[in-house]
């Protein structure tokens, strides 16, 4: 009797903007910002190669599954207190392209995926514990949820609820150098199955930091990632690293 292959689902979308002021990109700072101010943002977002599927014996390329993929992240919220705020992104992918060599048994109900959707809506909440508006250490618990909008299917959901507890540590001058630390543990309803990686709970981990810069320009750069764990399978470890400079 041929046994039933594991559904082929995992989310190439992984992205996640901070909101708020003083943030890098990913990594959140302690800064909330300030009572009934609001915050909203629109981020392009191009991801080359985002996946990609190897053979296990070389590691040699297969298929580049999704070779292309253009989202509109459309975040914004509101400054509830002080020390409390409250934000929403929604990552809207408006272009995806597909590598046609993708191995059958690897496309989802045999169609070709969509090239247009949303991906995972995200609610981010920030309380501001010790406050470094001056200067100094600053520290702020600031949870996320996420919610299955997306399909993983598509590539671009995570099909499940995910419940992110974070804390922000950063450290700040009085001329504008910002690090950031943020820690947290992804809590999952339900786990992912893409070939012999399950996507399951996570101890999440990033780390950022911005060097202001003469004539209003400066340097951003950040490290995030982490590891899955209650997993029997091959050990999921995304790594994503960002450089910019910004004027």
């Amino acid at each position: 009797h041929a046994q039933d292959q594991p559904q082929f689902s995992i989310n190439a979308q992984t992205f996640r903007p901070a909101i708020g002021p003083e943030n890098i990109f990913t990594v959140e700072g302690s800064r909330t910002p300030g009572r009934w101010v609001p915050m909203a943002n629109a981020v392009f977002e191009w991801a080359y190669r985002p996946l990609r599927l190897l053979n296990d014996r070389d590691s040699m390329t297969v298929a580049d599954t999704v070779p292309n993929m253009v989202t509109l992240h459309l975040t914004g919220g509101i400054g509830l207190t002080n020390w409390l705020s409250l934000g929403l992104d929604l990552p809207i992918v408006v272009y995806q392209g597909f590598d046609r060599n993708t191995p059958v048994r690897d496309v989802p109900n045999g169609s070709e995926p969509s090239l247009a959707g949303v991906g995972d809506l995200r609610v981010v909440g920030k309380i501001r514990i010790l406050d470094n508006t001056v200067s100094g250490f600053g520290l702020a618990f600031v949870p996320q949820i996420t919610f299955p909008t997306g399909n993983g299917q598509e590539f671009r959901g995570y099909d499940a609820f995910g419940f992110e507890p974070r804390l922000a540590l950063d450290y700040r001058t009085k001329k504008g150098f910002i690090v950031a630390l943020n820690l947290g543990v992804l809590l999952r309803t339900s786990e992912q199955q893409a070939r012999n990686i399950l996507v399951s709970h996570q101890v999440r981990y990033g780390l950022g930091a911005y060097l202001p810069l003469p004539k209003g320009f400066g340097l951003a750069g950040e490290v995030t990632g982490g590891t899955s764990f209650f997993n029997a399978e091959d050990i999921y470890t995304p790594l994503e690293a960002y450089l910019a400079v910004r004027w």
